[in-house]
């Protein structure tokens, strides 16, 4: 269970990143990856643990396949401003059905992550 003090630092950083979401990023390979609005699970001091739903288009596929990641991130707050920026993401796991090649899912993880 979460507790209050998390939801009074997430929940304002939730509503107004909505209009930022989904982001795409655009793979060499010509691949299209869209990451949707992260939701967090625990916050421990300074580190965020969360999940996001993700779907990755292959450029010779006709629809996306859909899947997940799971992160920790280290959040800066400025009090002052009363932002929180999440800094130093790693990806914990990825997960998308369909694809069991380590190595893709490593080459993944190393895009998303940058």
């Amino acid at each position: 269970m979460l507790n209050i003090a998390f939801w009074v630092i997430c929940l304002p950083l939730l509503s107004h990143a909505q209009e930022l979401w989904p982001r795409v990023l655009k793979a060499n390979d010509g691949s299209k990856i869209t990451i949707y609005q992260p939701q967090p699970e625990k916050l421990d001091g300074k580190i965020l643990i969360g999940r996001t739903a993700i779907s990755v288009q292959q450029k010779s596929a006709p629809d996306p396949v859909f899947g997940a990641l799971w992160f920790k991130a280290e959040m800066e707050t400025n009090r002052e401003n009363r932002m929180a920026v999440l800094q130093k993401l790693q990806i914990d796991r990825v997960k998308i059905p369909g694809i069991e090649d380590s190595l893709k899912i490593m080459d993944l993880q190393k895009l998303l992550e940058t």
